[in-house]
């Protein structure tokens, strides 16, 4: 308050004295130049792309301790700072049926105590210490991560390693973490964009692992026991299934001892065997429509099975995918956004997983644009199958593409998660290192290749979530399935 009655005053009088002294000052003062005329912005124009930045992603070294447990280290010395993370094979796909959402749930209780540490002791360590910790599952892996001051690794390592190997789940923790997925799960169920994309993996993957939610469904976790997350533990902790990732500020030499005192001495155990078997193509064009009456919005989704990590085409189709729907500048961004007005925005996105995933293309539009905007997609997946791009559009995918590579990788965090993901799916280092090489032969015809191979609308599914009321004229594109909303949100 003393401030705010001040500083009025203060001012005034800095004006008087200014007013008062600026002829004196004015003539003594050494005046500047006239600015250099300078040519008004062309707003128009689109700034060219910049120099390419040389990056290469890290070294590791790779060893096992006693049990056979795979340690893979980075060496950065530049930040303070050190990534672990304790990645075991599998998450969603070990999901059993009816039980969909039970390795998103034992991610989130396996941090929640030990047998000598309570939850709240763990957080307050971690909070004490400025690190964190966290643990999560995807579609083929289950992780704990921690991030932390190099300083306070050491200290930090033997409660990493207590929590990482030893959970001791409390029923406590398991009612709390199962009460919130559900309400998460509940509130989901009110949004049309969450509706389209759990009927889209039901009706793309029909009885495969991965026609089920990471996140599960509200009757399956609610039906989840702490033995059932117990038996996801006892099959998939144990160090013949898991490996161990540290980035960083750290030295090898005297860090392998620590972690051989910490996570070598677990028996090895036995890896269960995770088969995913391969999906099978959709037969024909198949539009579903999930009614939810009322919703002013549609979420629309078209897509068809995709590619594995290791295709052939990867490369080619992430240049394909970047023109149709990855950039801002995408051909269904333009389309629908800015040329049509249907949408904020449009795009497409696709998985790498062990066994074909999703190619798709996916927006939130107006209800009344529904049909409108489906045709529209529809037109953008027939031109990139059929025409040729131009060589402008594709140097500008590709040099988005090498351009924004070393984006990926700016935290030991995101180094140590690509090199999980590396030894997930079976790829080699080089594999990112040759990124850029790889994406710079693309070529205008592998684009017309990978678009035929991909795009076929006889494998096209199209799901629409809204109300089915604004739908009517998508009998022009195939055969609609009338779903109501809680039917599909019903499911296990």
């Amino acid at each position: 308050m003393m401030t705010r009655s001040i500083l009025p005053s203060v001012l005034a009088a800095l004006f008087v004295c200014g007013a008062m002294t600026g002829p004196t000052l004015a003539a003594t003062a050494k005046r500047s130049p006239p600015p250099a005329a300078t040519k008004p912005l062309d707003r128009a124009l689109v700034p060219g792309a910049g120099l390419i930045r040389p990056f290469l992603f890290p070294e590791w070294q790779e060893t096992r301790l006693s049990n056979g447990l795979p340690v893979l280290i980075v060496t950065k010395h530049d930040n303070p700072v050190v990534s672990l993370q304790y990645v075991l094979r599998g998450g969603a796909d070990t999901d059993p049926a009816g039980k969909s959402g039970r390795a998103t749930l034992a991610a989130a209780v396996w941090t929640k105590g030990t047998a000598k540490q309570t939850s709240t002791a763990i957080d307050d360590m971690f909070e004490f210490y400025g690190a964190s910790l966290s643990a999560t599952a995807s579609r083929n892996a289950t992780e704990i991560a921690l991030a932390t001051p190099s300083e306070h690794f050491l200290t930090l390592l033997p409660l990493v390693a207590d929590i990482a190997l030893h959970p001791s789940l409390p029923e406590g923790e398991i009612t709390r973490a199962r009460d919130l997925a559900v309400t998460e799960l509940r509130q989901s169920e009110d949004k049309v964009a969450d509706l389209a994309d759990r009927a889209l993996m039901g009706t793309l993957f029909p009885g495969h692992p991965y026609g089920q939610m990471t996140q599960g469904a509200v009757k399956s976790v609610e039906a989840m026991t702490r033995t059932d997350l117990s038996g996801f533990f006892q099959n998939q902790l144990v160090p013949a299934n898991a490996m161990l990732i540290v980035s960083g500020d750290v030295t090898p030499r005297t860090l392998l001892p620590q972690l051989e005192k910490l996570f070598g001495k677990t028996p090895a155990g036995k890896a269960p065997v995770v088969t995913v078997p391969t999906p099978n193509a959709v037969g024909a064009m198949s539009i579903t429509v999930i009614d939810k009456p009322g919703a002013v919005q549609s979420a629309l989704r078209v897509a068809t099975l995709g590619l594995t990590a290791k295709d052939k085409d990867a490369d080619a189709w992430e240049v394909a995918d970047a023109m149709l729907g990855g950039l801002f500048t995408s051909r269904l961004n333009v389309n629908l956004r800015e040329t049509k007005g249907y949408t904020y925005g449009a795009g497409t996105r696709f998985s790498r997983w062990s066994q074909p995933g999703y190619i798709q293309a996916r927006t939130s539009v107006d209800a009344k644009y529904t049909v409108p905007a489906v045709g529209e997609i529809l037109k953008e997946f027939a031109r990139i199958r059929q025409e040729p791009v131009s060589a402008a559009e594709l140097n500008k995918a590709k040099q988005y593409l090498i351009g924004t590579y070393a984006n990926a990788y700016e935290t030991v965090n995101d180094i140590g998660d690509e090199i999980a993901t590396l030894k997930l799916l079976g790829l080699p280092g080089s594999y990112v290192r040759e990124y850029r090489d790889r994406i710079a032969k693309v070529t205008a015809a592998d684009v017309l290749r990978v678009s035929k191979r991909f795009l076929d609308p006889a494998h096209l599914t199209v799901i629409v979530a809204g109300d089915a009321k604004q739908t009517q004229g998508l009998q022009e594109f195939g055969k609609v399935t009338l779903v109501p909303a809680a039917t599909l949100v019903a499911k296990p």
